[in-house]
């Protein structure tokens, strides 16, 4: 839904006079070509679904991330990289296994290095990765268990690999 200029005015005032002041910029998308609902509207829509539940993740980092999960559906992705799942408990389960220990060797042996030892998360690493086929026990274990120490130990074993 894009918004009528009678709301922006009404509620986003600062917001209204901004986007007039790059009217000119703003007509000369797409070479002036451009066809959009209204004068303002993001030239893009490309990959603006709204998506309830979302993994957020650096792109590049030094070490085993923080990764985020948010389920605010009005939270939009617009550029970075999220994995999208259909439940949080999904999500949960896969930030388990990327924050594991055996997830980050994986990374650092496949991965493009940048400088100062900084790996590359893209799509093109990390999706080659394959994902075990846990038992609804094992992704209890999980889910619940709050020392990583035995969640990388339990992992580790599930893949048959020894990364100490």
């Amino acid at each position: 839904m894009i918004y009528s200029e009678v709301h922006l005015y009404r509620n986003f005032p600062h917001a209204l006079r901004y986007l007039r002041s790059k009217r000119e910029i703003l007509s000369k998308r797409d070479k002036g070509k451009g066809k959009y609902e209204k004068w303002f509207a993001f030239g893009r829509n490309q990959s603006l679904d709204k998506m309830k539940h979302k993994l957020f993740f650096p792109h590049i980092t030094d070490c085993i991330p923080n990764y985020v999960i948010n389920s605010d559906e009005d939270l939009l992705f617009y550029n970075g990289i999220a994995i999208v799942g259909s439940s949080a408990k999904d999500l949960l389960l896969i930030k388990r296994i990327m924050q594991s220990r055996l997830f980050w060797y994986y990374i650092t042996n496949s991965s493009k290095p940048y400088s100062a030892s900084f790996y590359s998360l893209s799509k093109n690493y990390i999706k080659n990765f394959g994902i075990y086929k846990f038992s609804e026990s094992d992704i209890a274990f999980l889910l619940n268990e709050p020392n990583q120490s035995r969640v990388d130990n339990f992992i580790e074993g599930k893949y048959e690999v020894d990364i100490n």
